[in-house]
């Protein structure tokens, strides 16, 4: 933490920092600022980051760049990208006195805003027309109606030509909770390594034309196939 190289007293906020610095690790694969720099040199530098910043690093030319956002390749989906960029901003904030502070649950209270994140039911729609996967936060009692109505803001299929199928080929029960979606060993269970996919059909589709979309490429790649 930047304040033991400021001979600054131990507090909990190191603890923040370095749960913070951790967590970014864990998602990307490296530490957040500038991992191979001398301390006195990544202490002038590092300051200069903005509170939303949780990531600097060099480019591919030497220059540093200071980003709000978790770069990529990162295995996380939508919603889970933004609500830790959020989480990760409270974490690594410069200033010991403002980090770990949560805008709802005021100080100290980045592990109830983290336990809010580790409890989201989360339901993943494979849309069979675009082979783009959709991410949906649903509650308790949202309904199967509720869920679809958004999957017609995001895909464009109405709610009466929208076929969705579980993995075993079943189809969704109109007067069942959204969360039927989610098997019951993933729920609120973070050491599971697949995630449920549920396939969206369009009914008024006869053929469906085969969509290959290829994950983005990491600038580092990018420059080498230049």
């Amino acid at each position: 933490a930047p304040e033991l190289l400021e001979q600054q007293k131990y507090t909990v906020t190191v603890d923040y920092w370095s749960f913070g610095t951790l967590a970014f690790e864990c998602i990307t694969g490296f530490r957040p600022f500038l991992p191979n720099w001398q301390p006195v040199q990544w202490h002038s530098k590092v300051r200069q980051k903005s509170e939303m910043d949780i990531v600097v690093f060099e480019d591919l030319n030497g220059a540093v760049k200071f980003s709000s956002s978790l770069p990529y390749p990162n295995n996380l989906n939508s919603i889970l990208l933004q609500r830790l960029e959020k989480w990760l901003q409270l974490m690594l904030m410069w200033h010991p006195r403002q980090r770990g502070t949560d805008p709802a649950y005021g100080p100290n209270g980045c592990f109830k805003a983290l336990d809010d994140i580790l409890n989201l039911k989360l339901v993943h729609i494979l849309n069979m027309v675009t082979g783009t996967i959709h991410t949906y936060p649903v509650s308790e009692d949202e309904s199967l109606q509720s869920l679809k109505a958004r999957i017609r803001q995001d895909t464009g299929i109405p709610e009466e030509d929208q076929e969705l199928l579980q993995e075993a080929g079943l189809a969704l029960i109109s007067d069942k909770p959204a969360t039927q979606c989610i098997s019951d060993g993933k729920l609120n269970e973070g050491h599971t390594l697949d995630m449920d996919l549920v396939f969206l059909f369009d009914n008024s589709k006869v053929t469906y034309e085969t969509q290959i979309s290829p994950r983005p490429q990491p600038e580092s790649v990018s420059c080498i196939r230049k």
